[in-house]
């Protein structure tokens, strides 16, 4: 295998996010014919975590908009890499502001370009909306977009509003009241995606072309949720309603924006436990009806490229992670 260079930027601001890239680089550090360029997205703003209310509403309007802080100028040199890793947050639907900045520098523009790209998510539940965003801006920066990879709380949708809403204001992550879960991606799934890492060191031994060539297909990458893409794409359509009134209104950080953004708050929470839920019901009675929960929608299927959610690769990991 010839020598490969891999640039993985990230922004992680729990450091959930960079538990995921670490897993996911794990297989690929100790290969010599693999270099690993490590770059933390940095912004001239901080976004300290935990978050305090208004801080965290403050910040999604301009999310919706993706008018994001300048970034600081990254450390990586500006030359050809044969693989970026990009590995974002979800805020708001949204990629996260660091995230947004980054792939609208002048930085991006001599990187990204004709350079294959994995996208790598880890978020709550919801991350649809945020991806096409992503992908409208690596298009624009001339990327090839060849997977995508995401890592979700697989907490129920109320309940890990719930805890992990109290997570992101308070930075307490234990079991709530003893009832709820633990916000977060599990540990078991942040440990099993080295198999992402596995299979690109796969296709790099297989000499896959990558500005056509899927590296994750067939390792479980990326699973759309169907009940759930209804109320993302309504609430996102929601969501860019409230931002521009909400920019009318005041700029970020403007006392004046305050009682707007409490106003969404409850919007919001109304939005997730009560109207949320009636689309997932009524699909999800519609699926039993027609005893098709098996079969994907073309909506499903065209969220969950390039990389897909079939397992058809699992066990070749496997083996060859035992073998090896």
């Amino acid at each position: 295998m010839k020598k490969r260079k891999i640039l993985v930027f990230y922004y992680s601001q729990s450091g959930q996010l960079k538990d995921v890239v670490d897993s996911v680089t794990a297989p690929l550090i100790d290969i010599g014919d693999i270099e690993l360029f490590f770059e933390e997205i940095s912004v001239q703003e901080e976004f300290k975590f935990p978050w305090g209310f208004f801080r965290f509403f403050d910040v999604f309007p301009e999310c919706i908009a993706l008018d994001a802080p300048p970034l600081n100028q990254p450390k990586s040199p500006t030359q050809k890499y044969d693989l970026i890793i990009f590995a974002y947050q979800v805020w708001f639907l949204s990629p996260s502001l660091p995230a947004t900045a980054l792939l609208q520098s002048d930085y991006a523009t001599k990187v990204f370009k004709d350079t294959p790209v994995i996208t790598l998510i880890g978020c709550r539940n919801m991350w649809l909306m945020a991806q096409e965003k992503v992908k409208k801006l690596l298009l624009d920066l001339g990327a090839i977009h060849i997977d995508n990879a995401v890592l979700v709380d697989r907490g129920g949708s109320i309940a890990n509003f719930i805890t992990v809403t109290r997570w992101l204001l308070t930075g307490k992550k234990n079991s709530l009241f003893g009832i709820f879960p633990k916000p977060g991606i599990s540990p078991k799934d942040i440990k099993d995606a080295q198999r992402f890492g596995r299979a690109i060191i796969k296709g790099f031994e297989e000499e896959k072309d990558l500005k056509s060539q899927s590296m994750l297909q067939g390792y479980k990458a990326a699973e759309v949720d169907e009940k759930l893409i209804f109320s993302e794409k309504s609430g996102h359509r929601a969501f860019k309603v409230w931002s521009k009134l909400l920019r009318l209104i005041a700029p970020r950080k403007s006392i004046l924006r305050y009682p707007f953004l409490l106003l969404f708050a409850v919007y919001l929470t109304i939005m997730i436990i009560i109207v949320v839920p009636i689309p997932m019901l009524i699909r999800f009675l519609i699926s039993l009806s027609y005893n098709n929960k098996k079969n994907k929608s073309k909506e499903a299927i065209y969220f969950e490229a390039p990389s897909g959610s079939d397992n058809f690769n699992m066990n070749k990991i496997e083996m060859d992670n035992i073998n090896g």
